[in-house]
């Protein structure tokens, strides 16, 4: 038997989803204090693995502006067999994605980011719970690397400062390397893995990364802009294999063959 959901957790992952709608200002404030007061319950296994299980039936409400919800309150049920790990991942993965602008709310993409990385590290320490993964790793690794994209663009690095932007970015790319390493044992999916390194690759050829490491210059050591520069190497190597390893295949196809389809 799975047990109930505690209320007051309940209408926190419920007002967490209303103020993560549009943050800014006092409101961005707010979300970020309760993603910081949830952080510790990430980083606890026992809860962790609490949180990790599915519900068997609808036990809080989050904002939702699908066509079909009330459009008085704007919520919806959510959780009927859902675990509320993936529904506040889930939650978070659709912050990151839709809040991408100049006025970035950095404080609060960072404190998104932790939660996020500690439920990969939850998963990497005990596996998938019920075959299953509390977050969904194709949307978090899509959304980290446009956030690397969009870092790594001239102005919103001067907008936002070296040290903030470099920090975002040593957040999204940490996830991407622990992913990669660990992806293997992780991902449920069989394809979930050639997918993501599909994706890095991608990025790769793009030049985000050698792009991002230009910005980085020479940091002092042990600095964030120095991880961050050891970790955007990574991802820079790792793509730089693949795409190899790619072109490679691609020359030793018969002469003649186009549009190839493994």
């Amino acid at each position: 038997h799975v047990p109930a959901l505690p209320p007051v957790l309940a209408s926190t992952i419920t007002a967490l989803s209303v103020l993560l709608d549009n943050p800014s200002g006092a409101t961005a404030t707010h979300a970020r204090m309760i993603l910081l007061a949830l952080l510790p319950l990430v980083e606890d296994s026992g809860s962790a693995s609490l949180l990790a299980a599915p519900l068997e039936r609808a036990e809080f409400q989050i904002f939702s502006r699908d066509k079909q919800v009330d459009p008085v309150t704007g919520l919806k049920e959510a959780g009927a067999g859902l675990a509320p790990l993936r529904v506040l991942s889930d939650l978070l993965v659709l912050f990151l994605s839709s809040n991408m602008r100049l006025a970035l709310e950095v404080d609060l993409y960072h404190a998104a980011l932790r939660v996020l990385h500690r439920v990969l590290s939850f998963h990497k320490s005990v596996g998938l719970v019920n075959g299953t993964l509390s977050v969904s790793v194709p949307a978090l690794a899509g959304v980290c690397l446009r956030l690397i994209t969009y870092l790594s663009r001239d102005a919103v690095w001067t907008a936002l400062g070296a040290e903030r932007a470099g920090g975002l970015a040593l957040a999204a790319s940490g996830m991407l390397s622990l992913l990669l390493v660990h992806g293997l044992t992780m991902l449920p999916e069989e394809h979930g893995y050639a997918s993501l390194c599909y994706e890095v690759a991608r990025v790769c050829a793009n030049k985000v990364f050698r792009k991002m490491l230009v910005l980085v210059k020479e940091p002092s050591e042990g600095t964030t802009l120095d991880r961050l520069r050891l970790e955007v190497e990574l991802l820079q190597s790792t793509g730089e294999v693949i795409n190899a390893g790619v072109q490679e295949w691609l020359d030793g196809l018969p002469q003649g063959v186009s549009n190839p389809n493994p």
